[in-house]
């Protein structure tokens, strides 16, 4: 009844916001087409898994017991609780539901372990399948708990998945998905939400962020970031992401504090570039007033010293924007983009594991 599985990710390098350490994923190796598997416990009564058709042997290794009443065709039926045990592993499972002809319907819930892995579900089932409920796995290196709609054993539908990692020294981080899930994958539109708060709301494609979304931070403000498979995508000028690709380009991931300040310095580069080219257009608009009235005021030694006074005033707002972008500059060179800029190939970033992917 397992629905998904968890995979752990490298985290050395990843911000305390950055929290997805477990990548949600379907098993593969479980196959789509499902058949019902009959498992006579003790005492007769037989309980009915509804299996995938690729793992049908293993169950011939369960046997248990049942507390409740046997049907007329010896199944399970009504209220009780199945105790269940492998032959073979240390798979040991808790059933306590309402069967009707060895298949759990209504409500319900089950607890599995496995090799130090326990999963455990309560809600509703659905010809034995489990329809819709609270579903969480744990391990020693976390938990996985999601609510919602489920169909074949996986999550599908509309639900809340939470994950919780223990870090070293006892603390844990987590981090959350609301929205849409088929096929055990998060898929469509959703938010993706990390401890601080902030979230991001936009499309998720096979458990991954994809497209341009909205990037609400803790303290209210709102980016506009584009993700590509949860890698940055590429930047198109106007769009609101240019600030987010042009740190990425060289190296500074989001959700850290360097990203942060890069942020900044590309912000105040534009700035400073706005202020630069408006004063060198003043001058340019400045002489050429001077020049159309060269012929008729006064005279030449007055024009000369008003145009060096002019370009002493330049001189001086110009060494003022230098020295603040030399406060402001980072190690590297400001590359401004524009609308007519081709589309920028930033280096990628994983934005579960921090870490660069290359181009």
């Amino acid at each position: 009844m397992e629905a998904t599985i968890l995979r752990k990710a490298n985290h050395e390098k990843i911000h305390r916001f950055t929290l997805l350490f477990f990548l949600l994923k379907a098993d593969s190796a479980f196959s789509e087409n499902l058949i019902p598997v009959p498992i006579e416990l003790n005492g007769g009564c037989k309980i009915i898994f509804v299996v995938p058709d690729n793992r049908a042997d293993a169950w011939k290794e369960v046997s248990g017991e049942w507390t409740g009443n046997c049907s007329k065709n010896n199944f399970l039926q009504g209220t009780g609780t199945a105790t269940l045990h492998s032959k073979s592993s240390t798979w040991k499972s808790k059933i306590t539901a309402h069967f009707a002809e060895g298949l759990e319907q209504g409500k319900g819930n089950f607890q599995t372990t496995k090799d130090g892995v326990e999963i455990e579900f309560s809600g509703t089932y659905e010809n034995g399948q489990i329809k819709n409920g609270s579903w969480s796995k744990k391990t020693n290196k976390g938990i996985l708990i999601y609510s919602g709609d489920f169909k074949n054993g996986k999550f599908d539908g509309e639900g809340i998945l939470i994950t919780r990692i223990n870090q070293n020294k006892g603390n844990s981080t987590n981090y959350r998905i609301e929205g849409n899930f088929s096929n055990g994958e998060a898929n469509g539109r959703g938010k993706y939400i990390w401890a601080d708060g902030s979230y991001w709301v936009g499309n998720f494609s096979n458990g991954k962020l994809n497209g341009i979304g909205t990037q609400i931070h803790s303290n209210g403000s709102q980016e506009i970031i584009e993700y590509v498979d949860d890698k940055l995508g590429s930047a198109n000028p106007g769009d609101g992401t240019e600030a987010h690709y042009w740190c990425a380009q060289y190296g500074y991931v989001y959700q850290t504090v360097d990203y942060a300040k890069c942020r900044g310095v590309f912000y105040d580069n534009q700035r400073l570039e706005k202020i630069q080219n408006e004063s060198i257009e003043r001058q340019n608009n400045i002489l050429k007033e001077m020049q159309s009235k060269a012929d008729h005021t006064s005279s030449r030694d007055s024009q000369l010293d008003e145009i060096s006074r002019q370009q002493k005033i330049l001189m001086k707002q110009q060494q003022e924007i230098l020295e603040k972008q030399n406060n402001t500059k980072p190690g590297f060179d400001y590359k401004p983009i524009s609308k007519d800029s081709p589309a920028l190939k930033p280096q990628l970033f994983d934005i579960k594991t921090g870490k660069p992917i290359p181009n």
